[in-house]
């Protein structure tokens, strides 16, 4: 079933607006990772690298996190260190 099609069952079952939204929200591909990005990346080191982070964390990123948490420049420095985490940390 795809998208489209999950939604005319939401709406044919007449579940709630929301369930069917959070359901399509969930579910549907973003193609964050256009390439081969996820290969290889073990989650359990993924967890360790993001407990060892948050123990240390840099002060710009503390910044960003706490101040101007909509604004592009706080988002793609937050993005540059999570990112950096995440593919270091490939099995």
């Amino acid at each position: 079933m795809d998208h489209l099609d999950a939604i005319d069952a939401g709406l044919a079952a007449k579940r709630p607006y929301n369930e069917i939204a959070r359901k399509v929200f969930l579910t549907y591909p973003t193609r964050a990772f256009v390439g081969d990005e996820d290969h290889g990346i073990d989650p359990v080191r993924v967890r360790h690298a993001l407990d060892e982070f948050e123990k240390e964390l840099p002060a710009d990123y503390k910044l960003a996190a706490a101040e101007a948490v909509n604004g592009t420049k706080a988002r793609q420095l937050r993005s540059h260190y999570l990112t950096k985490l995440i593919l270091e940390s490939r099995g």
